[in-house]
């Protein structure tokens, strides 16, 4: 028998690579983009496939200055090339020469088509959309437990309200079975936990990763929530038919947990800078004020010019009398005096109703805005949100209260003392736990510990009693490992029992 020659990796690679230069020089293909990526250095690394394969393929930076068109997620292309294998690391791939547009891809395809149909039905109208509340309590969010958007949404709202109680449905985001969670989510919170705003999302990806969110039965549970609905879904350049149909929608799931709550910092600064402008209330107040008196000075001097001309008139008719006839005269200055008096006294009175008409009204407008008032609906509002946060921390602290006796009745259940106390008793040789018989020897020394103090022992004789015999007197090693077994089971389910609390 001969002996074998065996190839190195790179000798094995070599080979290879020749043989599919000279059996395959080029190939014609056609596929949709799944996945590209362009370097620094310029050159062009995809995923192309179809329904059932997929097939890695790179385009070198001379090839990508030829295209005529930007490659794309989920464009379909033609592509020729030489199929090679990586020595770097053994992948098989396609070096791309030349691509075309073959049209849009598949997802994509499909995406325009469901926009447009959805669009018709009036699911993206701009009118129906509700506003957030503007201090939520309670906030529904579902999504991934373990990715990152739950943790990225997490921290915002809690630096900006620490107080917000926040319900988390765990959901797949992507993959065989996504879609009906993602629902079950959204309509598990129309009847639960009573949340006043819900959010929809996940971190970035493909727009195979983000294509849960573009399925029909999510963008139509997201339209007919009663409840207002924040999509975050993927990065800023991505945009689902879920962030079309939500009421408002997020470029990221972080810029999500900023839009759900206002900061609390900004809350107390204009709570604060409202009292300031309330204690200064005669800056605003005395010019009102001023004006009043200066038109009741204006009144005053019209009204004494107006009498002081009257009184030269009189004044005037007096002295000519000697030269008129007292009796025809005195009749005619009479009713001029009637006329002017009559028209002195309407225009006194129209003067004065005017002034107490505009005193009135500055008297009702320094009533609406009596700081007193404003002042004690703001110590109102302050006395209700401490009396809430009060309330939160008094039931967190009792939870944990709750959850450290439990672990405490756990840890007396496992501790040694108490099966020492039952009877039982521990044997050491050389600081080690002596479990079987068969690991002793006539002549040894051991130590043997019970619940109040120890004995030290040399073995004198050892037997291995039979199992039917042990059995009778004792537990066997069987039973004492499958009755250990069971009480690390129980102890488990303990700690790993989930709670009804919320989880946030």
């Amino acid at each position: 028998m001969s002996e074998r020659t065996y190839l190195s990796i790179s000798q094995l690679t070599k080979q290879f690579n020749t043989v599919l230069k000279q059996e395959f020089p080029s190939v014609a293909f056609r596929g949709e983009i799944s996945q590209c990526y362009t370097s620094a250095s310029g050159h062009m690394y995809l995923s192309i496939k179809d329904d059932k394969s997929l097939l890695s393929a790179v385009m070198w930076k001379s090839a990508v200055a030829r295209l005529s068109f930007r490659p794309a997620e989920g464009m379909e292309v033609c592509c020729i090339g030489a199929p090679t294998i990586y020595a770097g690391s053994g992948k098989f791939q396609v070096v791309v020469e030349k691509m075309e547009e073959a049209g849009e891809g598949l997802l994509r395809k499909q995406f325009l088509e469901l926009k447009a149909k959805l669009e018709k039905e009036g699911l993206f109208d701009e009118t129906r959309k509700r506003p957030l509340p503007y201090l939520p309590e309670r906030i529904g969010i579902v999504t991934s437990k373990s990715g990152a958007a739950i943790a990225d949404m997490m921290k915002k709202i809690r630096e900006r309200m620490p107080s917000t109680e926040v319900f988390l449905y765990d959901a797949r985001v992507q993959g065989k079975g996504s879609v009906e969670e993602i629902v079950s989510g959204i309509e598990y919170f129309q009847t639960h936990c009573n949340v006043e705003v819900i959010i929809i999302g996940r971190g970035g990806g493909s727009l195979e990763d983000l294509w849960s969110f573009n399925e029909e039965k999510v963008v139509r549970a997201t339209f007919s929530s009663r409840i207002p609905i924040i999509s975050a879904v993927g990065h800023e350049v991505d945009t689902s038919l879920s962030d079309l149909a939500a009421d408002v929608r997020a470029p990221t799931p972080t810029a999500a947990g900023e839009i759900v709550v206002p900061k609390r910092s900004d809350l107390l600064q204009a709570l604060e800078r409202s009292e300031m402008r309330l204690q200064d209330y005669e800056g605003w107040f005395y010019p009102f004020a001023q004006r009043v008196d200066e038109q009741q000075e204006r009144l005053r001097r019209v009204f004494t010019l107006r009498v002081e001309r009257h009184r030269s008139q009189l004044e005037k008719v007096r002295a000519d009398l000697g030269n008129m006839r007292p009796d025809r005269y005195l009749s005619l200055l009479k009713n001029q005096l009637f006329q002017c008096e009559t028209r002195l006294r309407d225009l006194t009175a129209r003067r004065v109703g005017q002034a107490r008409g505009e005193l009135d009204s500055l008297s009702r407008r320094f009533f609406v805005h009596d700081p007193r008032q404003t002042l004690r609906a703001a110590s109102e509002r302050l006395e209700f949100v401490r009396q809430r946060s009060r309330s939160a921390i008094t039931g967190l602290i009792r939870e944990k209260q709750q959850h450290i006796g439990e672990f405490a009745k756990i840890l007396e259940a496992l501790n040694v003392d108490r099966v020492l106390r039952r009877g039982f008793s521990l044997v050491e040789r050389d600081e080690r736990f002596i479990r079987s018989a068969s690991e002793l020897h006539d002549g040894d020394r051991v130590r043997i510990r019970f619940s109040e103090g120890s004995a030290r022992a040399t073995i004198t004789t050892v037997a291995m009693e039979s199992e039917s015999e042990e059995g009778a007197c004792a537990p066997t090693m069987k039973d004492r490992r499958r009755k250990k077994s069971v009480k690390e089971k129980k102890t488990k389910e303990v700690l790993d029992e989930p709670h009804q609390e919320p989880l946030f």
